[in-house]
């Protein structure tokens, strides 16, 4: 994988551990690594049929989150109320569970 997949595979997992956790579910019942890896490589136009992660109960808990995540339309961040990693809405003023997302922006030099 290359580094960005490797970044989107990170946040995946983070997203998964938070979601399962907040609902009391053991994160290794709802996916492996392995699942998340191949739904992360799929992208966001994964198909249902192709991964366990977007059907039933599964796709219920986290299949949905994973692909907003995936087409960019949310974010992973943590949530105040839980302190769980939890999909964020995107975008300057997104709210979830009352508290506010800012939009942040870094420029400058990284090393």
């Amino acid at each position: 994988t290359d580094d960005a997949e490797q970044a989107r595979l990170d946040l995946a997992l983070a997203l998964v551990k938070g979601q399962a956790l907040g609902h009391d579910v053991d994160p290794g019942l709802v996916a492996n690594r392995a699942d998340v890896e191949r739904l992360v490589a799929a992208g966001p136009s994964a198909a249902p049929a192709d991964h366990a992660l977007l059907r039933g109960w599964r796709g219920a808990l986290v299949g949905s989150a994973l692909l907003e995540l995936l087409r960019g339309e949310a974010a992973v961040g943590v949530d105040p109320e839980t302190a769980l990693p939890a999909l964020l809405p995107n975008g300057p003023g997104a709210s979830v569970s009352g508290a506010s997302v800012s939009g942040a922006s870094v420029s400058g030099d990284a090393g």
